[in-house]
């Protein structure tokens, strides 16, 4: 059986969830299911690879930069804890001097 090959465009990319499942990253690099599972089994898949019990995960951020995406966004968003634009509006909220945010 052979599959139609995916069509890669900004806005599927963009849209794309935080995490794929291994089956959804494998059809992205056009790797067969089969071989996915063979290569996330030996810690050769091209893309980092998390297991959780007994399922793979594939983040996202990783496979689009094995894709050579590596800027989606001209503002990126910092997720860590205390960092980013709200995190900034809550130190001006309570600080009488004003963050360097």
């Amino acid at each position: 059986m052979t599959t139609t090959p995916m069509v890669l465009t900004l806005d599927s990319l963009q849209a794309l969830p935080p995490v794929l499942n291994l089956e959804e990253a494998a059809r992205l690099l056009d790797i067969g299911r089969t071989s996915a599972y063979t290569l996330a089994k030996n810690g050769a898949f091209p893309a980092p690879v998390l297991r959780i019990g007994k399922l793979y995960r594939v983040p996202t951020a990783g496979l689009l930069e094995v894709l050579g995406v590596h800027a989606l966004s001209p503002d990126p968003v910092d997720f860590r804890p205390g960092h980013g634009p709200s995190a900034c509006a809550d130190a001006t909220s309570r600080a009488s001097i004003q963050p360097t945010c």
